[in-house]
């Protein structure tokens, strides 16, 4: 297999002249024209193969193997990575018939293993010369040879069992995924003369369940189907960037590293954290913890030295929930379907800046209910000017803002009826028309936004809420007809 990829971009873009909205060439200001122009191409070789064996359609094994050659690796230590992966299935309901019986009518057990590389951005290994100006400029980023590609080696463990012909049906997977190799954009001292290098290093350790159980059982007339699903995850950062002695003999070395920063609230990796862990500023308190207030001028002060590491940011917590479930039924009768599903994620935190800037801006209940009390109420005695504190606190402070994310929703409702065309017309074989309705309400929350919705899709956006569009609730009718 090859993967060929060929992109070129030639632009130019500049303030308008002198007509408005007039987006032309025409019409640009060339004083702060800027031309621009691009060309790449990226190429992917790639050698696979499979091999499948049953044995006496009781155990079945799987193996593939898949090995690429990535044109981005170009001047790096290694040109290719590979994907082997193994899997074995064994049916043990057929390979010891002795423990079949009206119990347990079905049990398979599964187990796998896998590897899976990735390639870095492309031209990193290399020194690169971008033209500003007409004219070659130098590179900030040290070229580092250096490289490994990222690899990502799993493994899962699972069963799948059926209980009492069928009515019953249980599936359980037990999984952990290690990261390797991951590529770092460490910053540089300046009498370097690079502002940055790119650098492996680093570890994420993911493990879970995963569970579903699902019930069909009618009840008289009744069809019911009923599923319900699992899931708990965690994850830990065993290593991030170790110290690395470069070719020109400077040692690099990062221990923290902060992903995404808005206002007062961040997410940070930190070795023997996990992906997720959200990091906040806060009021200076005293050492029974009370907020430390000058009552003769009504301040309070942000603590620039809190924090493990003295610089001001606290742990938050995580935004990942602790587990998810999930619940459906289904019921079928005379024609007649109505479905439901419940959704539930259980745990985690989330930061909203948004409801920081409408306290800053005196747009927000919190604000309002402070003008109708004439103050706010701080170590138990009441703040008169509620105004200055609100303010300081909505556009400083991020602990006031931080959510539990847990929350109970109705993630979905259908209700459906098959019409009997066929008594009145033989052209029309069947009618259904169907009620359906999505994310229609929650039974349960706490944050003043939806926690499932991220403000982006970049990592480490989770769990904060930075103005973003509203959840939605979807309404609609559906109609099928089959000839």
């Amino acid at each position: 297999s090859i993967e060929d990829t060929r992109y070129r971009m030639y632009g130019i873009g500049g303030s308008l002249n002198s007509v408005a909205n007039k987006f032309t060439l025409l019409n640009i200001d060339y004083s702060t024209a800027k031309p621009e122009q691009e060309n790449l191409r990226q190429q992917v070789q790639s050698v696979f193969g499979t091999l499948s064996l049953g044995f006496w359609n009781k155990v079945y094994l799987d193996v593939t193997e898949r090995v690429e050659w990535n044109s981005n690796l170009g001047g790096a230590n290694t040109n290719h990575y590979s994907y082997p992966s193994v899997g074995v299935t064994g049916i043990l309901t057929d390979i010891f018939p002795m423990i079949k019986n009206d119990v347990l009518s079905f049990l398979k057990i599964r187990g796998a293993y896998s590897e899976v590389g990735n390639a870095f951005i492309e031209f990193i290994p290399n020194q690169t010369y971008p033209f500003e100006l007409g004219s070659p400029s130098p590179s900030t980023t040290y070229p580092n040879r250096d490289l490994e590609p990222e690899r990502t080696k799993s493994w899962e463990a699972g069963l799948e069992a059926r209980l009492w012909m069928d009515k019953i049906r249980l599936n359980v997977s037990f999984y952990k995924t290690s990261t390797y190799n991951q590529v770092f954009k460490a910053p540089m001292s300046s009498g370097s003369g690079y502002e940055a290098v790119y650098l492996n290093g680093g570890q994420v350790d993911n493990k879970g369940i995963e569970l579903s159980l699902g019930i069909n059982q009618p009840f008289g007339p009744v069809e019911w189907t009923s599923n319900f699903t699992y899931t708990l995850n965690r994850n830990k950062i065993v290593k991030l960037l170790k110290p690395t002695t470069l070719a020109n003999g400077i040692v690099v070395s990062q221990d923290v590293l902060d992903i995404v920063s808005l206002g007062n609230v961040k997410s940070r990796l930190i070795e023997g954290g996990s992906i997720g862990d959200l990091y906040v500023t806060v009021l200076k308190r005293d050492v029974h913890g009370n907020v430390i207030v000058d009552y003769q001028d009504n301040t309070v002060y942000k603590d620039d030295m809190a924090g493990p590491r003295g610089d001001g940011w606290v742990y938050a917590g995580n935004a990942e929930p602790k587990y998810t479930m999930g619940w459906r039924n289904d019921f079928y009768w005379n024609g007649f379907s109505l479905g439901f599903l419940i959704n539930a994620r259980i745990g985690g935190r989330a930061v909203s800046m948004t409801q920081a800037y409408m306290d800053a801006y005196g747009t927000s209940l919190t604000s309002a209910i402070a003008r109708d009390n004439n103050g706010i109420i701080i170590n138990g005695n009441k703040m008169p000017n509620a105004q200055k504190y609100i303010q300081f606190v909505g556009n400083n402070i991020g602990e006031n803002y931080v959510y539990s994310a847990t929350n109970v929703r109705l993630g979905e409702l259908n209700f459906g009826y098959d019409v009997p065309v066929h008594k009145w017309v033989n052209w029309m074989q069947g009618l259904n028309v169907s009620f359906i309705g999505r994310n229609l309400f929650f039974f349960y929350k706490k944050a003043p936004f939806d926690p499932e919705l991220t403000g982006s899709t970049s990592m480490g956006m989770s769990g904060m809420d930075y103005f973003m569009l509203p959840s939605m609730r979807q309404l609609g009718f559906s109609v099928k007809v089959t000839f």
